[in-house]
């Protein structure tokens, strides 16, 4: 069984991580200039070595003037919103290529022809219409598959109460982005708010796909599975 989906996301996963890496020396490097110290040489090497540092994923991470400041930092903004951007796609990728590989699978007695006939009628414009295509075809409400709680800062972008409807958040800035070079509905001014809309897209594909693989070629039912059937 070749799970080209999730090796498509995780290659696409990768990439933005460097991104971050990159765009957590930046920051680091603007901060200290804002510090007046160089309080980050061991830290940068750390970064260089493939770790990330707190002010990519924490927001307390910075003093409340270090945020003014970094307000007035177009460069970082527009990273950020490439982060978001990038995220989104690959979520959206992800998807895509995973309901081809569902359905294929669950269509697998039926001539290749027949098959991408089937696949070409069916279009994948956004999250709403990916979900009705998962619903209609596969059986699956993905909008209904809430693994947990999602652990993010108390000052958070994402106040809604269910995971699908934080991906809608997404899609929503990603579209703002792509239109208009800035999101005005999700605050994107430091890393961490990008951090925070990677790492929801991330988590949720990986849950996704470990629940959903075994339901689809093992026809196990785990809890989440089961809401979404």
């Amino acid at each position: 069984m070749n799970h080209k989906a999730i090796d498509k996301f995780n290659e696409l996963e990768k990439g933005i991580l460097e991104i971050i890496r990159a765009a957590d020396i930046f920051t680091i490097e603007l901060v200290q200039l804002r510090r007046g110290t160089d309080f980050a040489e061991n830290l940068i090497k750390d970064l260089l070595r493939g770790k990330i540092s707190s002010f990519v994923i924490f927001r307390d991470s910075y003093s409340q003037e270090e945020i003014e400041y970094l307000k007035r930092e177009p460069r970082l903004q527009s990273i950020a919103c490439q982060i978001v951007l990038a995220s989104y796609t690959a979520l959206e990728v992800y998807l895509v290529n995973k309901f081809e590989e569902y359905l294929s699978f669950r269509m697998k007695n039926c001539p290749q022809g027949i098959k991408n006939a089937i696949l070409k009628t069916i279009r994948f414009r956004d999250l709403k219409e990916i979900k009705k295509n998962y619903r209609d075809f596969i059986g699956i409400h993905i909008d209904k598959f809430e693994p947990g709680h999602f652990p993010v800062d108390y000052k958070s972008n994402f106040k809604e109460n269910t995971w699908w409807e934080s991906l809608l958040q997404i899609s929503e800035a990603r579209n703002e982005i792509a239109h208009r070079g800035i999101s005005e509905t999700t605050q994107l001014i430091l890393l961490p708010d990008a951090w925070e809309c990677f790492d929801l897209c991330r988590r949720w594909v990986n849950l996704f796909n470990i629940n959903f693989d075994r339901y689809i070629y093992k026809n196990e039912l785990t809890d989440y599975v089961k809401r979404c059937l």
